[in-house]
C-alpha cells in the first residue's frame, strides 16, 4: 500500500492541464512532444482559453522548473487525455503559431545589437 502518491516529473502526453493559479490561472495547456522536451530547458506547449489570446490560443515555451514545480505543488492540474486527432491538431496549431511569432520578430531583438 502506498501512502503517498508521486507527483509525475515531466507533462504526459495528449493531456490537457488546467493552470490554477497565478496570472494565467483558468487557461489549459497542453504540452507538445513532451518526451522530445525540453529542449534548451523550455518545453514546448499550447496554451487554450485565454480571451487575450488570439483566437483564445498562443503557442508557448515553458522553463522546464516551472513545468517541474507547476505539477509538484499541482498547479497544473491534469484535467484530460485528449483524442489523438485533437492532439495531431493542437501540434499543427502550435507549429504554425511558432511559425507566425518567429515571422514577427525582427533580428535585432533576437541579437539586442542594430542592424548594420
Amino acid at each position: 500500500m502506498k501512502l503517498f502518491k508521486r507527483s509525475p516529473k515531466k507533462p504526459k502526453e495528449r493531456t490537457l492541464y488546467a493552470i490554477t493559479n497565478g496570472t494565467m490561472m483558468g487557461v489549459c495547456v497542453m504540452f507538445i512532444n513532451p518526451k522530445e522536451y525540453p529542449k534548451d530547458g523550455y518545453y514546448a506547449a499550447i496554451a487554450i482559453g485565454d480571451k487575450d489570446m488570439e483566437g483564445g490560443m498562443d503557442a508557448l515555451e515553458i522553463p522546464e522548473e516551472s513545468v517541474t514545480k507547476g505539477l509538484e505543488y499541482k498547479i497544473l492540474d491534469p484535467v484530460q487525455k485528449v483524442p489523438i486527432e485533437l492532439y495531431s491538431l493542437c501540434c499543427g496549431e502550435y507549429a504554425e503559431r511558432l511559425k507566425r511569432k518567429q515571422a514577427t520578430i525582427k533580428p535585432e531583438e533576437i541579437t539586442n545589437e542594430p542592424i548594420n
